[in-house]
């Protein structure tokens, strides 16, 4: 370690031993190879020594684990969701509650199960802790987690989970038996003493969400879980409690249909922030992590949570309070740096799918409005983007509005990690691009385009991106081997005359503004007319009106005209209008034209 004191000519190397306990260093020798000069004060050389030793006494981040017992066996950070705990096990007998993926889902069953299981030593210090008879709580817990079956071959991976369940509670197994044999055994077995069981069902329909676009592998599977759910009802006098997780709510499988009284608790206003973290949970539990980052990116605390906030923030299940992504939250704070972190590249290939047949326009999701019977409705029959995207938590609700006795909620994307993402997803397809979202072709040199408001890079980057649509949609039609030569004439005219229109080139145009990550909104009413779009940087607000054969300079007269920056003007941006034509000759940008408002 070189450390070295402030007027010093020389920097020093000293040597120590710490040892780490309870989550904290300690130093037990220090050995100096050089006398300190007199009346100087040993300090850390920051270009040699670079980490604080603050951050060996932070908690550690609970990352790669949802096990409750294992995060506080290692003492790592842990934001106290226990109050809602208490409250699950005063509710009915059976319950479920579904939430995006990636927000703590897996966290909670397994604190539920600690609870059950009577396991107070966990929970001290905890809100619960005081507040239940942890003697007469005690009872057997099945806790079947999906996220470890195999979902390929689903009734032979659903078996092995049940035969590894079986083994933990010492139960021998007499004969081969299938998965729901398994688990009819265990609820015998296990309530034989008088005891009742506690049945706790993780991610329940990962089986059907992994074969959306599968119809024959979908059906097969709801079959197999049809049969295993359905040896829950016979049960039910020996059953204490059933509580299941999942992304969707799937109602022809038996685990709703055959067991009637079971109680969605989805949208439990009570519940709205029972999994993510909430901006004062985030601010208390991560205070040195957020003291930490602040000096390692050398912002002020401020700055950092009004980043942060517009990066993970913004799920909402009430449409008033909101909430981060934890998982998110978590990688943030390990590699200090603003990624996307929450996207799966596996996910989004059949909701973009839905969303081309559908005909949903991109920049539509971010002000769209749904009925609540829509946001609850999935299934392989009736499958509604609208209400995969929120389930799956691409869009999150907004804002609810009632009207008299009825309800709507709009909805849009949470937060720029997730319409990032999307944005870049929808790219890719349309190139038929390998993904990578850390090097995808075009938003990062937009993005550097638009900070330093270099007009002509904006042009030729949006350039290359049509060129390279409009090639691929044709090679796309092309290259379908199902199709005979008229009916890829054919497609390829409906997409010639797509091209035709307006509204391609400014969903197009609005996705690569998304992709970058920057504010980006479509038609924005104002009192004269419709702003095609404003992309907002950290310094520059750039107003977008289109044209299609027409002229670059008739869209910028109309920016002009129709006063588009006034509703601005009290704003602190630089504002530019910027008119851009496109040609349906050469399907691409035929024109840009620009100028500084303020």
């Amino acid at each position: 370690m070189h450390l070295a004191y402030p007027n010093a000519k020389k920097t020093f190397t000293l040597e120590c031993l710490f040892y780490v306990w309870a989550g904290k260093v300690f130093f037990v020798s220090l050995q100096k190879k050089a006398p300190s000069p007199k009346g100087e004060k040993l300090i850390l050389n920051k270009s040699t020594f670079n980490f604080q030793l603050s951050t060996f006494n932070m908690q550690p981040l609970p990352l790669g684990s949802q096990d409750f017992e294992d995060l506080r066996f290692r003492n790592s950070l842990y934001v106290d969701k226990t109050k809602y705990v208490l409250d699950i096990i005063k509710q009915p007998k059976y319950m479920f509650f579904s939430r995006p993926r990636r927000m703590g889902k897996s966290l909670l069953c397994s604190t539920i199960r600690a609870v059950y299981e009577g396991k107070k030593h966990l929970f001290e210090g905890l809100y619960i802790h005081d507040k239940i008879d942890w003697e007469n709580i005690v009872c057997p817990v099945i806790h079947v987690d999906f996220s470890l079956v195999n979902t390929k071959y689903l009734e032979e991976g659903l078996k092995l989970h049940m035969e590894s369940l079986a083994k933990q509670f010492q139960i021998t197994l007499e004969k081969d038996y299938k998965c729901d044999g398994i688990f009819q055994i265990l609820l015998q077995k296990l309530s034989e003493n008088g005891k009742k069981v506690v049945v706790i069902i993780d991610e329940y329909d990962k089986a059907l969400n992994d074969y959306l676009d599968n119809p024959e592998k979908f059906e097969a599977h709801r079959e197999v879980l049809r049969s295993f759910y359905g040896i829950l009802k016979p049960y039910d006098s020996k059953l204490e409690k059933v509580f299941l997780t999942g992304v969707s709510k799937f109602g022809k499988v038996s685990v709703f249909s055959q067991l009637n009284n079971i109680t969605d608790y989805s949208t439990y206003l009570p519940y709205a922030t029972m999994c993510g973290y909430t901006q004062t949970e985030l601010e208390h539990y991560f205070a040195d992590y957020i003291a930490d980052t602040t000096q390692k990116l050398e912002v002020s605390k401020n700055a950092l949570l009004q980043e942060m906030k517009r990066y993970y923030n913004g799920y909402s299940f009430d449409g008033v309070t909101t909430v981060y992504n934890p998982y998110s939250v978590l990688n943030f704070f390990k590699l200090q740096k603003f990624r996307n972190y929450w996207y799966d590249t596996g996910t989004p290939t059949f909701l973009i799918k839905a969303l081309r047949e559908q005909k949903i326009k991109s920049f539509e999701l971010e002000k769209i409005q749904a009925d609540p019977v829509v946001l609850d409705m999935t299934s392989i029959e009736i499958t509604n983007v609208i209400a995969l995207l929120f389930q799956t938590g691409y869009l999150t609700i907004k804002q609810i509005i009632r009207k008299k006795m009825t309800e709507a909620y709009r909805l849009g994307f949470p937060n720029t990690e997730v319409k990032q993402a999307f944005s870049q997803y929808i790219l890719s397809d349309y190139m038929q691009d390998a993904l990578d979202l850390n090097k995808i072709k075009y938003s990062s040199p937009m993005r550097d385009a638009l900070e330093n408001k270099d007009f002509p890079a904006i042009q030729q980057i949006a350039q290359a991106v049509y060129a390279s649509i409009v090639y691929q949609l044709h090679e796309r039609k092309s290259k379908d081997s199902t199709q005979t030569k008229g009916e890829i004439e054919k497609a390829i005219d409906a997409e010639s005359e797509l091209m035709r229109k307006e509204m391609f080139y400014h969903a197009l145009f609005h996705v690569l503004m998304n992709a970058t990550g920057f504010r980006t909104e479509s038609e924005i009413l104002t009192n004269l007319g419709r702003i095609d779009m404003a992309v907002e940087t950290d310094e520059t607000l750039y107003l977008f009106e289109f044209k299609v054969n027409e002229s670059a300079e008739i869209a910028f007269d109309q920016i002009m005209n129709k006063g588009y920056a006034e509703k601005y003007q009290t704003t602190d941006y630089e504002i530019f209008a910027v008119g851009i034509n496109f040609s349906t000759e050469i399907r691409n940008i035929e024109a840009l034209t620009y100028q500084k408002l303020k």
